[in-house]
């Protein structure tokens, strides 16, 4: 288009000189045609440094584009900080389009002065086709003479775009980085709460419950001790989440724990615990952390499983006594009343097998107890009999429950966790939506492989190992088992399987059913005493010897210059197409007549002699 626009004038040189009539009697061309300015030098050097800036605007955007330019080592820019940076570069890129676009002007008429001496003569076809040009050049012209001139026209818009380009390329951007993020965990070492005891003489309440081990010692689990984890998990009983643990399986401290992070320790996701990691990254970049993920053990699979089991007997007719399927797990509470009148529930944890393994029995007589133990595993039994018992075993082996997984603390979540559309009958409060600014995940990578996010186990935490974590959760209903031996009756169980969080409704139409926080759990007691004893895990590294964890990073927000994508890519080709088509005019041949060769229509001085001529 600018290499043949000269011959696409339409002119003919033999023709163009002035015709045989001449001007005021003479063939000589008239004084006014004659500039009495030097003849100015062509607008190069002009198009060269336009074409340069053009392809220097473009590599600068194609830098900011593949690189991170940081306006902000942390956190975003002030509204009167973004207010300020966006003006100055819009400022600067107006001033850089005013150029670019003039430039090309220049240019385009240079194109139309170089026949400007011979317009008057030309055949008014050609006349109109020029001015029409020079209209659309000058932007004067109207949207026929821009359909006319497609070339010049959408250079001359390519050109405007420069300052939206410009603009747009080096916006500013709230994005976010990594930063190094090592906490620590529980290690496999024994501690206050579970630990082995080679004399159980004179050990008080530190041994309550204990495992013999191959040695002739005890491991020894301290449910009594001070505030003991398996205590502070049977307070946290009212924050599973019974209506939907698919969402979320429990909260803790206005975390929202989903299934896939069940049991990880507490430290990972609460900042007020000081030399764990989470509060010093929080003091360092406060409200500018996305998120904060590490690997840690957590608990993959249900350790218990519950099922009708156990035996109830009335031994000498004055004793209700409940019995592990074994016998080596018993409750018994005396009769005040005849067995067929006596309203009664028993429960009992007992330790067996290696350590981490227990058996918990429940059971219960009477009235709509024996209804509600039942429905503790989804079993609808009889309306209440005189002399009705139902009793439960559950087995629990904590051993082969946790996996170490790469968890992921999101914080300052904007994504709400709204309950799904339920088919059975619910309370109000149930369908009410449930957010939270923490929320605690994980992946599914388990072990090393070629996944660059697998979690490598730390040393001094390996799993087999974790006795004293082990013990720990397989205590985790003791404190059921207390509060049924003092009141006789199931509440902490009755909250968590009933589908209404209580009693009061029907027994049999209370029965919570799947699915369930565990994916692998059948029923809700199931469920329930997994994320106790999950509980009383996460809470036990608080007392306990700590390694440092990997695969640790924190993700933080920043303000960087420019999107950061590659779709970012489009702004720079904007100006390094005006940039070629910049070269494009300083290489291109220019045809002159040697009339008026000094004529610019850019000059009004000119056009002025230009139209004198012409009558």
């Amino acid at each position: 288009m600018v290499a043949n626009f000269c011959i696409s004038q339409g002119y003919q040189r033999v023709s163009l000189g002035f015709p045989q009539r001449g001007y005021m009697g003479n063939h000589q061309k008239p004084q006014f045609l004659v500039s009495t300015a030097a003849p100015r030098r062509k607008p190069l050097v002009r198009a060269v440094f336009a074409a340069l800036l053009c392809f220097g605007i473009a590599a600068g955007l194609i830098t900011v584009t593949l690189t991170t330019v940081r306006l902000t080592d942390i956190g975003t820019y002030s509204s009167t900080g973004k207010t300020v940076y966006t003006t100055v570069v819009t400022l600067m890129a107006t001033i850089l389009t005013t150029f670019i676009l003039g430039t090309l002007r220049f240019a385009f008429l240079d194109m139309i002065d170089a026949r400007l001496a011979g317009f008057a003569q030309a055949p008014t076809e050609t006349q109109n086709r020029v001015q029409s040009r020079w209209q659309t050049i000058l932007a004067l012209g109207g949207i026929p003479d821009s359909i006319r001139n497609p070339g010049i026209a959408s250079t001359m818009v390519l050109g405007a775009l420069v300052t939206t380009c410009i603009t747009a390329g080096l916006t500013p951007t709230t994005t976010t980085r990594i930063v190094p993020y090592s906490p620590l965990i529980p290690s496999s070492d024994p501690y206050v709460f579970a630990l082995p005891l080679d004399n159980l003489t004179n050990s008080g309440s530190r041994c309550v419950l204990n495992w013999p081990l191959p040695n002739g010692s005890h491991f020894c689990s301290s449910v009594w001790y001070g505030d003991a984890p398996q205590k502070k998990a049977f307070r946290l009983l009212s924050e599973i989440n019974i209506d939907q643990p698919d969402d979320y399986a429990y909260s803790d401290l206005g975390v929202a724990v989903r299934p896939s992070a069940i049991g990880i320790p507490v430290t990972l996701y609460d900042p007020q615990r000081d030399g764990y990691g989470l509060r010093n990254l929080l003091q360092t970049y406060g409200p500018n952390i996305v998120s904060a993920t590490a690997c840690a053990p957590v608990m993959t699979r249900c350790p218990v499983k519950c099922y009708p089991g156990g035996t109830i007997t009335y031994p000498g007719g004055n004793t209700m006594r409940l019995a592990s399927n074994d016998g080596k797990c018993v409750a018994q509470k005396k009769l005040d009343k005849k067995k067929e009148e006596f309203v009664m529930s028993l429960a009992r944890v007992c330790p067996y097998g290696e350590v981490g393994q227990a058996t918990f029995v429940l059971g219960a007589a009477n009235s709509i107890y024996a209804q509600w133990v039942a429905a503790t595993i989804g079993e609808r039994i009889a309306s209440p009999f005189p002399g009705q018992t139902y009793s439960v075993q559950c087995d629990i082996d904590v051993r082969s429950a946790f996996d170490y997984r790469l968890v992921s603390l999101s914080i300052n979540n904007n994504n709400n966790i709204s309950p799904k559309p339920k088919t059975n009958d619910l309370t109000p409060s149930s369908q009410l939506p449930l957010s939270f600014n923490r929320i605690l995940s994980s992946t599914t990578t388990t072990t090393n492989n070629n996944n660059n996010k697998s979690c490598p186990t730390p040393p001094g935490a390996e799993i087999p190992a974790m006795n004293a974590l082990f013990s720990t959760i397989a205590m985790a209903p003791y404190y059921i088992q207390y509060e049924v031996d003092n009141t006789g009756w199931i509440q902490p169980l009755v909250n968590i399987v009933s589908r209404y969080s209580d009693y009061g409704h029907n027994v049999n139409d209370s029965i919570r059913t799947g699915p369930f926080a565990f994916s692998d759990a059948s029923n809700a007691l199931e469920d329930g005493l997994g994320l106790l004893g999950a509980m009383a895990g996460s809470r036990a590294v608080l007392n306990m010897s700590l390694v440092r964890t990997t695969q640790g990073e924190a993700e933080v927000t920043f303000t960087r210059v420019g999107p950061g994508e590659l779709f970012a890519l489009v702004y720079a080709m904007v100006p390094a197409v005006l940039g070629i088509i910049l070269l494009g005019f300083v290489f291109a041949p220019r045809c002159r007549d040697g009339h008026g060769a000094d004529l610019k229509s850019s000059r009004l001085v000119d056009l002025v002699r230009l139209g004198l001529a012409a009558h």
